[in-house]
């Protein structure tokens, strides 16, 4: 494996585990988080998650989960670090990685 192939399956398993602990904070506040894009189709359509670069962890929730997830996720200890109440985006920092 390359070293690019290396950074890039690091950077696919700290996805994994940002992704893992939204859903956690989600199921403990009956909120449904639902994982859409790269951090879900580099498991099912690569053979190596290495294949598929990525840069964020994408996820959709219904827009009442949103104002939820909006005071939820920095007092579960998640770092608010771009939120846009027009466009219904908000982008937390969950241990480097971005999940919006």
């Amino acid at each position: 494996m390359t070293q690019d192939r290396v950074r890039i399956w690091s950077h696919q398993e700290l996805a994994r585990a940002s992704l893992e602990r939204v859903v956690k904070i989600g199921e403990r506040h009956g909120i449904e988080i639902l994982p859409v894009k790269g951090v879900v189709s580099a498991r099912l359509y690569y053979d190596d998650v290495s294949e598929r670069a990525m840069q964020d962890v994408d996820v959709r929730v219904t827009r009442q989960a949103l104002a939820r997830m909006r005071a939820i996720g920095p007092r579960e200890g998640l770092t608010i670090i771009h939120d846009s109440p027009a466009y219904e985006n908000l982008v937390f920092d969950v241990g480097g990685m971005m999940v919006e």
